[in-house]
């Protein structure tokens, strides 16, 4: 899901293959066929997983997880203007750990992380201020307030930090 978070707030229309949104895994058995040998696009080509698919529908479940979360992603992108046009700037995180960007428009400016580790990762608070987003972020995955100040980030964990630049 990083990476989807990653391509849904990023420039651009994002790539999203059959099963990505329950994630059913690459397959590599494409390779054993000589006809698709040569075309790695085959990785994405698989059967699909119909079991898989219908567990979707249950929350519980790590398909039903991954597809609720896919699901916040895209709308995410759908509602807010900051991710419609092409103003990103990638910005020093200081950690090489985590990548760091500003996606931006007239109404809103979103700050987002991404960590990258296995483990707990650390962002300076200064850059927070560096970047005027304000003294009160919302973080529109979880819906929680994020203070200023230095921002621990989870394993693989993604923030998007919002706040309305038509009300400062």
């Amino acid at each position: 899901l990083l990476l989807q978070a990653i391509t849904l707030t990023t420039n651009g229309i994002p790539l999203i293959y059959l099963g990505d949104e329950v994630g059913i895994l690459n397959d590599y058995s494409y390779r054993s066929d000589l006809s698709k040998a040569d075309d790695s696009r085959w990785v994405h080509r698989s059967t699909t997983d119909w079991a898989k698919m219908d567990r979707r529908q249950d929350a519980n479940s790590l398909e039903g997880r991954i597809y609720l979360q896919f699901k916040q992603l895209i709308e995410l992108r759908k509602e807010n203007a900051a991710f419609s046009g092409i103003d990103l700037d990638v910005i020093d995180t200081e950690n090489e750990h985590v990548l760091g960007y500003v996606r931006h428009n007239v109404e809103q400016r979103v700050l987002v992380f991404a960590n990258f580790s296995e483990k707990e990762q650390t962002i300076p608070g200064n850059l927070l201020r560096l970047h005027n987003l304000g003294s009160k972020l919302t973080d529109t995955i979880s819906g929680t307030t994020i203070p200023l100040g230095d921002m621990i980030l989870e394993p693989y964990q993604f923030l998007c930090l919002m706040t309305d630049t038509s009300k400062s």
